[in-house]
């Protein structure tokens, strides 16, 4: 299918966001950015904690000095992404699930971007973290294997059990 955008979304901080993100990566070695239409998120799994950690800390005064309120920050694994303030997983899975006409909805996540998302579901939706971490999802599995074992399942019967998920 195609991308939709499904909500509005200002702009024109992305070239001082990218400006930020790139003085970072300069920053740390091995680090690297990766830029999307709504974000820019600061990759630093192969630099070492101390540069790591001075770049982030650069990007998170930097970002509150100059783009305060236009933008939020996520800290993921290994990731820091600096996005539009109103776009994230939990604003796409209400438009979504709004449209209605759903017997069952599965949401399934391994990362903090995920918990926008699990957060807004209804009480019908199923949702599930993967791994270990905080989480507001309503189940927990080990591993994508265990996810890809419920779709399986799914797909074979039509149970709506979780099978080995847990909270």
């Amino acid at each position: 299918g195609e991308w939709v955008q499904t909500v509005d979304s200002e702009t024109d901080w992305i070239p001082e966001a990218a400006r930020i993100v790139w003085a970072a990566v300069g920053m740390a070695a091995g680090a690297s950015i990766e830029m999307k239409s709504s974000s820019i998120t600061f990759h630093y799994r192969n630099c070492d904690e101390s540069s790591a950690g001075a770049a982030i800390d650069f990007i998170r005064n930097t970002v509150a000095d100059r783009l305060s309120g236009r933008v939020s920050l996520l800290f993921g694994n290994k990731v820091v992404e600096v996005r539009c303030r109103n776009v994230n997983k939990g604003v796409a899975a209400e438009a979504l699930i709004s449209n209605g006409g759903f017997d069952f909805v599965l949401c399934c996540g391994d990362d903090t971007t995920d918990e926008d998302m699990f957060s807004v579901l209804p009480e019908y939706a199923t949702s599930v973290k993967v791994g270990e971490g905080e989480t507001n999802a309503g189940n927990r599995v080990r591993s994508p294997d265990d996810i890809r074992q419920i779709l399986v399942s799914l797909a074979e019967s039509d149970s709506r059990t979780l099978p080995g998920g847990s909270q």
